[in-house]
């Protein structure tokens, strides 16, 4: 049972990281820069910083895109080996395997032969 929490967490973690970098890659390309500009005018350091990734998206969205892909080559190399004690047959482990598995839920055995379907 710790295994299988470290495991998760592991995975939780991963996850929380592709999020850190989906969320930055959203926040420059949907901010507002006449707000943001008015802020930095206001003394904001975070919209001075803002303006000045906004100024050169092209090496700020590669950079995040790196981040992005990285993490989800970690997840997909690390996964199957998280997934591979829960191999019981509880539905809640059966969504654990399957969205380690390719980010998908699922029910039944994540599409190995025996009827699973994905949602």
């Amino acid at each position: 049972m710790p295994n299988e929490i470290l495991r998760l967490l592991a995975l939780l973690v991963l996850l929380g990281g592709n999020a850190f970098f989906v969320i930055g890659e959203y926040s420059i390309v949907t901010a507002r820069r006449g707000a943001l500009r008015a802020t930095a005018e206001a003394g904001s350091a975070g919209a001075c910083a803002a303006l000045r990734l906004m100024d050169d998206p092209v090496e700020v969205l590669s950079t995040v895109q790196v981040g992005i892909t990285g993490i989800g080559i970690l997840i997909g190399t690390t996964c199957p080996t998280l997934a591979q004690p829960m191999s019981g047959r509880s539905r809640e482990a059966t969504a654990v395997r399957c969205v380690m598995r390719d980010g998908s839920l699922c029910t039944g055995d994540c599409g190995d032969g025996s009827g699973g379907e994905s949602v």
